[in-house]
């Protein structure tokens, strides 16, 4: 009789820990199923073409990017630095920066070099319409104002992969590019070297090399790949800004209409004289939000970095900093805009660099 009772009992016990455990396979299956789903959606915002190197892989997109955030994310805006002879990184702080009252303009500066003729960008007439046709110029007077200011962006990532991109100065010793060209995710991460190269015509470089030497950023590009932080601040070995110049920068609200006026854009696209000739194109732009603006100037892969600009008749101000173009040209191409909080982190960048100007003044 004990026997048979042990035996009930140990049928019970089992019949009721099959439901229990049959209750929790059915729940955790459920959850994961939520979490393949909720990460399938995560990667709907990576199918876009990133400019930086014609050896990408692209993916179609018809229409504008979906965002689809992690919430468990860690701050996008938290900053990141990665010097290159320590081969360290560090993570900065995001309170410390400087803000202003007044408008958020940075002035240009003409370079200390004797000016030439000035290639044919208009405040006025519109130069192009929305491609087709592909109406880009080349530049052959890239030593003058405002082309001196452009880069060619030689680049080696990790992993030993060439990649090529552009990118622009924006004082003495640094230049602005996209967070693609220093941190390539499907390269092993921060880029091993960076030559630049200003005003770069062929094998003319009138004002040499200059070589990276610290990079920074944001996390919201090293770890999460958001096209609304695709950018970065480039720290080079020499003074060759002070002989070049460099374009002014401004940030307005979104909403503003010279986001959407005539703009600017030159850079170094891959697709002509493959990538060692300077193109300019001048046309409409389309929109803008909070992080990001588009227009319908022509660019190619090798122009990620590539200034954004407009130009009044009297001055050039940097918008935006071009990074993506759909594929086929199935919308406007696409860049970083510097809005009022990038604007306040890269005068913070730079206020922390002055008083560490590299000795090397040689161009």
């Amino acid at each position: 009789m004990r026997r048979q009772k042990l035996v009930l009992h140990i049928i019970l016990l089992f019949f009721f820990s099959s439901l229990f455990l049959g209750f929790n396979l059915k729940y955790f299956s459920n959850n994961m199923t939520d979490q393949v789903r909720c990460s399938n959606n995560n990667d709907n915002f990576t199918n876009i073409r990133v400019c930086s190197s014609e050896s990408l892989i692209v993916n179609n997109m018809n229409e504008p990017l979906t965002h689809y955030l992690n919430p468990v994310m860690i701050n996008p805006l938290q900053t990141i630095e990665y010097n290159l002879a320590t081969k360290t990184e560090k993570l900065g702080n995001t309170d410390n920066i400087l803000t202003t009252q007044l408008q958020p303009i940075i002035p240009s500066f003409t370079g200390t070099l004797n000016e030439e003729y000035v290639f044919g960008e208009s405040p006025i007439v519109k130069m192009s319409y929305p491609f087709p046709p592909d109406d880009r110029q080349k530049v052959t007077s890239t030593s003058s104002y405002p082309w001196r200011t452009i880069c060619k962006l030689f680049i080696t990532a990790q992993d030993n992969t060439q990649y090529s991109g552009s990118g622009f100065i924006v004082d003495e010793f640094h230049i602005l590019t996209c967070g693609h060209c220093i941190y390539i995710h499907d390269s092993g991460g921060w880029v091993s070297k960076v030559e630049v190269i200003p005003g770069m015509d062929g094998s003319f470089t009138p004002y040499g090399v200059a070589y990276a030497t610290d990079y920074r950023t944001y996390t919201g590009w090293t770890e999460s790949e958001m096209e609304e932080h695709d950018w970065a601040l480039v720290t080079l070995d020499r003074n060759i800004g002070s002989y070049t110049g460099w374009m002014g920068i401004i940030s307005e609200d979104p909403s503003s209409s010279i986001y959407t006026g005539i703009l600017n854009v030159a850079g170094y696209p891959g697709d002509l004289d493959n990538g060692y000739s300077m193109y300019f194109d001048s046309d409409d732009g389309e929109a803008a939000d909070e992080y990001n603006h588009w227009f319908w100037m022509d660019t190619a892969p090798g122009q990620s970095g590539s200034p954004v600009w407009i130009y009044d008749g009297d001055d050039r101000f940097v918008t935006s900093i071009n990074a993506y173009e759909y594929e086929n040209g199935a919308y406007a191409n696409m860049g970083t805009r510097i809005n009022n909080e990038k604007f306040d982190r890269l005068n913070t960048w730079l206020s922390e660099d002055s008083s560490s100007s590299p000795s090397t003044n040689l161009i």
